[in-house]
């Protein structure tokens, strides 16, 4: 199925999921800050997003203590309106660079292709939470090695295709203002 990337409508559809994405992205990004009222201290989140074992998992959370684990219990579950943010934003961005990039048929296809991974990417950091959560939760009791190793990998996915699909549009916006510069002095 071909999909023409010059119409009216493209263009509108593709300004929506942006805007959404922007909107949603913002709200969660406040709430999240918002949330956040104790300073987490020597261990931010992303170390313990990447684990990779139950001990680790232990350390940063005896470190934390309990106050600072359920305030990150919390924001690990706006997180999940996070990522819907941050997984519109990224398909509207991917769909933009194809517009731009609509006179190379292999590069527009090759966007698309991010598409897809940009949808996976939220998908990884939803399992990725699940296994925080079920981490954060059993808290004093000690975390099970198996959604340490869980979380870890969903994250370390999630974060790849992310700066993936960055990496992506960044090349389609390059392309599209050398191309219009090149097609300009001709």
């Amino acid at each position: 199925m071909k999909i023409d990337v010059t119409t009216k409508r493209y263009a509108i559809i593709t300004a929506l999921i942006i805007a959404a994405g922007v909107a949603i992205f913002a709200a969660f990004s406040m709430l999240i800050t918002g949330t956040r009222t104790i300073p987490v201290g020597e261990f931010d989140i992303v170390d313990f997003e990447f684990v990779w074992t139950a001990g680790q998992a232990d350390l940063i959370m005896q470190a934390w203590g309990q106050a600072i684990v359920t305030q990150e219990l919390a924001i690990t579950y706006l997180d999940y309106g996070y990522l819907s943010g941050y997984g519109l934003l990224a398909v509207g961005l991917l769909l933009l660079g194809a517009r731009l990039v609509d006179k190379n048929e292999r590069f527009m296809r090759f966007g698309f292709a991010f598409v897809f991974l940009s949808i996976v990417s939220p998908a990884c950091d939803a399992i990725e939470n699940v296994n925080l959560i079920v981490m954060l939760s059993a808290f004093p009791a000690n975390a099970i090695p198996v959604n340490a190793i869980l979380a870890s990998s969903f994250a370390l996915v999630k974060f790849g295709m992310l700066f993936a699909a960055i990496g992506v549009f960044g090349a389609e916006v390059i392309y599209a203002l050398a191309t219009r510069k090149s097609r300009a002095q001709a």
